[in-house]
């Protein structure tokens, strides 16, 4: 008995020794192992996709991103699935995640929206090819607009232009708008130059004229043209491309638009007037004097140039607590004048708007008396709608400001 103790004793050292010998990553490989003789479908398609493995996956490094045994997140991760990426990948300051702009489903949703954490058949662990990944979200009959279509949007190629994480550039895109078609275009050559009618473009912004993405019209012209550059009449504005200032204009200011927009200047002498802008050409705060896919010939969607300016209302109508707002409310123009008006907030039609433009049709008559025969004590002046209602976004019922119960009547009617 003595014996045989005396030789299973060194064997058992020997044994532990040699286990003890055994390196981490061949430790970390039988754990990945271990895991993969349960989870049968995650093998076989890291099997079918070996070059495209994640390489803590290709490690068998399971746990360095599941707890084997409990969690309090699903699908036995370390950590919450957003913040888990980033241990590996850093959004540092200055680092790739850490830009001015980030993809939506970044923020909302993370990584695993896009990328497979596993394996994948295409580039970057993306779960659906480049640009059917895009079009998840992006839907192609948004994108698709015209005819005739872009062709690295055509072949899915949306990363040549827009980067799929963070930009400091609004749109995602990978540099600054001017420097994106000149990647592809070369600004000098005679064809470019010739369709231009002899004008340089090269440090132009093509986007401002072309739609990136898709036109009913030739060379990818926007929508809507101004009617001297539909005509190619450039001289209406611009000095000949063989003067010494080419693409120079003939006249400074807002008064070169209002020489044709007189109707526009009317606007703009009412009470109260919209002219004001950083540009010298206030005209071009709003409006792009080539070509838009926004009518009126808009640089922007209406409610992207309005909350521009007005960051006041752009905080009440995104608010989480402000969830009732008035239909449409990125319309601002269905009820706003955009250059000038003689009621206060550039309403149409004044304080009595919501009844005249024929939206409540019935407001003041069935309910709280309006007008000269009611006068808030607060700013002793006339009640109207917006006195009790904020169509920008309240958290209460109707675009109530206070709750309807009682709070709001004892704003005037103190008990």
């Amino acid at each position: 008995m003595k014996r045989i103790l005396l030789f299973i004793l060194p064997l058992s050292i020997i044994i532990s020794l040699s286990q003890g010998i055994k390196g981490e990553a061949e430790v970390k490989r039988d754990v990945g192992r271990i895991c993969l003789e349960c989870h049968i479908k995650l093998k076989k398609r890291i099997t079918e996709t070996e070059k495209g493995t994640h390489l803590p996956v290709k490690k068998g490094e399971c746990t360095s991103c599941h707890n084997p045994h409990t969690s309090n997140h699903p699908a036995l991760l370390t950590i919450s699935d957003a913040d888990l990426c980033y241990t590996c990948h850093k959004k540092e300051e200055g680092g790739r995640f850490a830009k001015k702009y980030i993809h939506k489903p970044i923020t909302d949703t993370g990584c695993i929206q896009c990328h497979d954490p596993h394996s994948s058949k295409n580039k970057s662990l993306l779960i659906e090819k480049e640009g059917e990944g895009c079009f998840v979200c992006h839907k192609k009959e948004d994108i698709f607009v015209g005819r005739i279509v872009h062709s690295p949007i055509q072949k899915g190629m949306c990363t040549v232009c827009h980067d799929p994480h963070t930009s400091n550039d609004e749109a995602l895109l990978i540099k600054e708008r001017k420097a994106i078609c000149i990647q592809c275009h070369t600004m000098k050559e005679k064809k470019i130059i010739d369709s231009h009618s002899g004008y340089p473009v090269i440090d132009t912004d093509c986007l401002s004229c072309h739609n990136p993405h898709s036109s009913d019209n030739n060379k990818l012209l926007r929508a809507s043209l101004h009617t001297p550059f539909a005509k190619k009449e450039c001289t209406v504005c611009h000095t000949p491309p063989t003067s010494k200032e080419p693409i120079g204009l003939i006249r400074g200011g807002e008064g070169l638009c209002i020489t044709c927009h007189k109707e526009t200047n009317e606007g703009f002498n009412r009470l109260y007037s919209h002219l004001q802008g950083e540009k010298e050409n206030i005209c071009l705060n709003c409006h792009n004097p080539h070509a838009s896919d926004n009518v009126p010939l808009l640089n922007n969607k209406e409610e992207k140039i309005c909350l521009k300016c007005h960051d006041d209302t752009m905080r009440m109508t995104i608010s989480g607590y402000r969830v009732n707002k008035h239909p449409d409310i990125e319309r601002c123009s269905n009820c706003h004048e955009p250059h000038g008006s003689n009621y206060s907030l550039f309403l149409i039609n004044g304080e009595r708007l919501c009844a005249n433009v024929g939206c409540h049709s019935t407001a003041g008559s069935f309910s709280h008396p309006m007008g000269k025969d009611a006068i808030d004590p607060r700013s002793k002046g006339e009640m109207s709608c917006i006195t009790c209602h904020n169509p920008m976004g309240t958290p209460y019922k109707y675009n109530l400001r206070f709750d309807g119960t009682a709070d709001l009547c004892n704003q005037c009617h103190k008990l």
